[in-house]
């Protein structure tokens, strides 16, 4: 991955400001050292689900605009999505993903996440399988899928086949197509993180 532009910039800055992380670190205000640095290098590696409350101390701290911040933070998300969906295409495989009520969402989700719930949902295409014949493969294996997907998931209400990135089918669970895309549908994915 390419250094992401929030991290060029607030280096930029600190080599402009010449102070050292540790000077940044304590510009940031706050009590504890260890939670500045914790809040800054989830914000360098691209983890933005906590910055709330640090991109404004971090912006006076670097003497910026806050707005020049956020433009920044924006870049950067642009940037990690493009690289995403880069190595996705790059790493495609035909596949049928069975359509669930509620979205896709699992029963319980933390019971979904420990047993990697998803491998039920998403199934690829064996490599030797031709594309005429990823509808009878599906059609054929179908209703023996559907028992662990009830497992936990809600209700299955029909299934995608994603024939390339640029092309994918929507079918009841019958197999009568319902409507095609100019993409393929993308499988959600379930994890857990401890902070």
């Amino acid at each position: 991955m390419n250094p992401l532009p929030i991290a060029q910039m607030i280096n930029h800055k600190i080599e402009e400001l010449g102070i050292d992380h540790r000077q940044l670190i304590h510009r940031l205000g706050y009590s504890h050292d260890a939670k500045a640095e914790r809040r800054l290098q989830e914000l360098l590696s691209g983890d933005f689900s906590s910055i709330s409350g640090v991109q404004t101390r971090l912006a006076a701290a670097i003497g910026i605009p806050e707005s020049v911040l956020i433009d920044a933070i924006e870049q950067s998300k642009a940037q990690i999505a493009m690289e995403a969906d880069r190595a996705w295409r790059a790493g495609f495989k035909p596949s049928c993903i069975i359509e669930t009520e509620q979205n896709g969402r699992p029963r319980q989700i933390f019971m979904a996440a420990i047993i990697n719930a998803m491998q039920y949902v998403v199934k690829e295409f064996p490599t030797e399988l031709p594309e005429e014949g990823y509808l009878p493969y599906v059609i054929k294996n179908i209703d023996d899928w559907l028992i662990e997907v009830r497992k936990y998931f809600y209700a299955p209400t029909g299934f995608v086949i994603n024939w390339t990135t640029n092309k994918s089918s929507r079918y009841l669970l019958s197999g009568s197509k319902v409507c095609e895309f100019d993409k393929a549908i993308r499988g959600g994915s379930l994890g857990m993180s401890f902070k």
